[in-house]
């Protein structure tokens, strides 16, 4: 899981390698990033709450992938 914005989803990207490896990316500050390489947005100000309940939806598998 990648939490940031595009440069933070490009990073981790380059840092996988493997192509087997899903990225989730979640766009932590969409104030200040459009986020097109991220699933989500989570506005900063409520990640505390936000970002563990995408994390139980993820261990639960309670999500689906999208290929582009």
């Amino acid at each position: 899981m990648s939490l940031g914005g595009d440069g933070t989803f490009l990073k981790t990207a380059s840092m996988i390698n493997s192509d087997r490896v899903p990225i989730f990316g979640v766009n932590t500050d969409p104030s200040r990033s459009v986020g097109h390489l991220t699933s989500i947005y989570v506005p900063f100000e409520e990640r505390k709450t936000e970002i563990p309940r995408i994390v139980d939806f993820v261990d639960r598998e309670n999500f689906r992938f999208l290929y582009k």
